[in-house]
């Protein structure tokens, strides 16, 4: 879904089976796998690739730096998934289960 409120929606729905894993599994769960796709839009991560590949990678290393790059609703859209992320990572690391970022297909591979 291109939509932002289905993305926070994944996003918790994540956190919650992090939580329900650790009360389950103790510290034993592998690891919970996770497509950026359910963070943010497969067009914005297309466009990041297509970025990547005609940039200069090491001058992108802060937000600020691909906000620049990107126009003003597509900066808006990675702040927020970069906030999903965070609270996945955070999730995660509260219950001891390593994230697997699932590839993507190679035009959505940032």
């Amino acid at each position: 879904s291109s939509d932002a409120s289905a993305w926070d929606m994944n996003a918790q729905s994540k956190v919650e089976t992090l939580r329900r894993a650790k009360e389950a599994l103790s510290e034993s769960a592998a690891s919970m796998p996770l497509k950026l796709t359910a963070l943010l839009s497969p067009d914005l991560l297309e466009r990041i690739t297509a970025i990547i590949a005609r940039e200069d990678v090491t001058s992108l290393r802060s937000l600020e730096a691909w906000q620049s790059k990107l126009p003003q609703s597509d900066a808006a859209e990675l702040t927020a998934a970069l906030h999903r992320l965070r609270l996945l990572c955070q999730a995660a690391k509260e219950s001891a289960t390593p994230l697997l970022l699932d590839a993507e297909q190679s035009n959505r591979q940032p």
